[in-house]
């Protein structure tokens, strides 16, 4: 199960471990986490605004 880097530390050393060993589906893998869990940030505090 993915997991999302709680920390900037954290997301840091996935990223340096991922370039490390040249893993660069867990690059795009992290990426995509990424946005996603921006979108639904966003998506909540949309909904929370209208509530």
């Amino acid at each position: 199960m993915p997991v999302i880097p709680e920390t900037y530390k954290d997301a840091l050393s996935v990223l340096y471990t991922c370039f490390d060993s040249w893993d660069v589906d867990l690059f795009f893998k992290i990426k995509t986490l990424s946005s996603l869990k921006k979108y639904l940030d966003s998506a909540k505090s949309r909904v929370t605004r209208t509530i």
